[in-house]
């Protein structure tokens, strides 16, 4: 039986990797989103070799743009079992009081308000799965458990209220029998984030170094996020976590729900999804 899965943010990074590995099984029909096709030259390559991946443009930041995904996605298929949430972006690292209006509203608009359109087009297309997961790529920089406290302003403020949102996703969704996550990738070592670790280094060379030291590769982290999505079961509801420091990150829990942590050790890094069981009154 194939298994089809919708992701976007696929041109580089986890996304890229992500849709590498799924492409692998011939099972699955994988449809990856870009903003721009005529950039995605190592993803249009892999299409060209395997004949289950499907490109589609769309932009998550945009409305309009999320408004032309029901036109693109009939030619493949009129079911979605697996939707991955990884388009994202984080481009200033700075003080709340230096970060002016226009990328705060960026954020919101990629991060936050992104995520939450593209299932609103979506769920017609998850209703009719017997699987029904939806994998939503946050962060640890939007939890208040975060272990560092950095200056990723907008970008963790996002990822917070995203986070929120895959709270209430949860419990909404539960009694259609979908299984909602949020997945905190690790540290990957993407473009973004090399440049990222290049501004701590210069402003804090402690951070900067303790990032590149437990820093993964993009496959490492598709791997770890497959790994969690696919231990979800119909009889699971998880909000999930990757942690790369060793330390089980709880990104929401609603209180009809108990949690139980389930740790597997991997070579890379610890995976710690919260298994959140719904229990009756």
């Amino acid at each position: 039986m194939s298994t089809t899965y919708f992701i976007t943010g696929a041109n580089r990074g986890i996304g890229f990797a992500i849709v590498n590995s799924l492409a692998e099984n011939l099972n699955n029909k994988v449809i990856a989103t870009v903003r721009d096709k005529s950039k995605a030259v190592d993803l249009l390559k892999l299409a060209e070799q395997n004949s289950n991946i499907h490109i589609i443009e769309v932009d998550v930041g945009d409305s309009k743009s999320i408004d032309t995904l029901d036109d693109q996605i009939q030619p493949f298929t009129s079911q979605i079992d697996i939707f991955i949430s990884n388009a994202a972006m984080g481009t200033i690292i700075s003080k709340v009081l230096e970060i002016p209006e226009h990328e705060w509203l960026n954020h919101y608009k990629v991060n936050t308000l992104g995520p939450i359109l593209v299932l609103q087009k979506l769920y017609k297309y998850l209703i009719k799965s017997d699987i029904k997961k939806i994998a939503i790529i946050s962060s640890l920089a939007g939890s208040f458990q975060a272990p560092i406290k950095t200056s990723f302003n907008p970008y963790g403020q996002t990822k917070c209220a995203l986070n929120f949102a895959v709270y209430n996703l949860a419990s909404e969704l539960q009694p259609e029998g979908f299984i909602v996550l949020a997945i905190h990738p690790g540290a990957v070592l993407t473009e973004t984030a090399l440049k990222t670790f290049d501004i701590f280094d210069a402003r804090n060379p402690q951070i900067g170094g303790a990032l590149r030291s437990i820093a993964i590769t993009p496959e490492e982290s598709a791997t770890s996020v497959l790994k969690i999505v696919n231990k979800a079961t119909d009889e699971i509801n998880v909000l999930g976590a990757i942690s790369w420091l060793g330390v089980g990150v709880t990104l929401g829990i609603h209180g009809t729900f108990v949690a139980e942590i389930i740790t597997e050790i991997t070579t890379y890094l610890d995976i710690y999804a919260l298994s959140i069981k719904h229990k009756k009154a």
